[in-house]
């Protein structure tokens, strides 16, 4: 299949029958939303390199490889739901997309990664939601360390239902957050909630003396925050939060 530099295409849903795509296939098209079909496995090289008016991809349950520069001028595409059974990620997939990107990660075991492949770690601002309990799994895993490292990117544990959690465990939601984000504590009370910038600037402060808070931040630039929450028995647990 090649619909190479087809610019008037728009949205497409192709037939479940498909089971393959070509190398390069969609380079170049105008394609703004696709939805690929379920016996798809594998995203080939370059397969919507430069599709930089493409804003939503539905990858399919069975993928299980996404290849070298498969996502890769997608500068519309800010965010993308990596399903649970991809195995590997290649070099530059999803590089040079927009400045602030979220991948909903299914996989509870980490994909391999090469270098890149999410986009660049130092400058771009990316959250990655992630299983529950699988935060150290991620930062630990072959090729995620430039994202484990910087102060740009935030893992954030997307757990349901009733979780087991410690007894200064600190929730910061939403995550990425518009305008109001809420700040709560399973023990002690709440006395101080500081926000930082990348750059260790302190640029919002609010005393709370309860063990919830809502903090206003619609006023802050979209990037990553720094959280800092002293409770009332002195301890201080920190946070990252995602300011859209």
């Amino acid at each position: 299949m090649a619909l190479y530099g087809l610019t008037h295409l728009q949205d497409l849903v192709l037939p479940d029958n498909v089971v393959s795509l070509g190398k390069a296939c969609f380079f170049k098209c105008g394609i703004k939303n696709i939805v690929l079909p379920p016996l798809v496995t594998t995203i080939p090289a370059h397969c919507f390199d430069y599709c930089d008016s493409l804003q939503s991809v539905t990858l399919p349950e069975g993928l299980e490889f996404i290849d070298t520069n498969a996502f890769y001028r997608c500068s519309m595409l800010q965010e993308v739901t990596i399903p649970s059974g991809v195995q590997s990620i290649g070099y530059r997939a999803f590089m040079s997309g927009p400045s602030n990107r979220i991948f909903n990660m299914l996989c509870e075991v980490p994909p391999v990664i090469e270098q890149s492949a999410m986009g660049n770690a130092a400058l771009d601002t990316i959250l990655f939601r992630i299983p529950c309990h699988t935060t150290a799994d991620y930062q630990s895993a072959s090729g995620w360390s430039p994202y484990a490292s910087n102060a740009n990117v935030t893992f954030s544990e997307q757990c349901t239902g009733v979780e087991e959690r410690d007894p200064e465990t600190i929730a910061l939601y939403p995550n990425p957050v518009g305008e109001v984000l809420s700040v709560e504590s399973s023990s002690d009370n709440i006395s101080r909630v500081e926000l930082y910038d990348v750059f260790g600037k302190l640029v919002l402060s609010l005393c709370a003396e309860a063990s919830s808070t809502n903090i206003n931040v619609a006023g802050l630039h979209a990037g990553v925050y720094l959280v800092r929450i002293t409770l009332r028995n002195g301890s201080v647990q920190t946070g990252k939060v995602m300011k859209l």
